[in-house]
């Protein structure tokens, strides 16, 4: 359960990484729940750096 979107997001990029996807598919996962939930949109390299830290973060 997630109290908020920021805690939603958090989950799925830590689903992501958990799930083992690969950078290009964590981009995806976070680029369409940026798009589609909070109307943000994002450069593919800022979503690159994004994934990146996560998966670094995670592991």
């Amino acid at each position: 359960m997630v109290d908020d979107e920021y805690d939603a997001i958090n989950f799925l990029a830590y689903s992501a990484v958990v799930n083992s996807e690969e950078l290009s598919e964590m981009k995806k996962t976070i680029s369409g729940y940026l798009t589609k939930s909070m109307e943000i949109s994002e450069t593919d390299e800022k979503l690159e750096e994004i994934s990146r830290k996560t998966k670094n973060a995670v592991q």
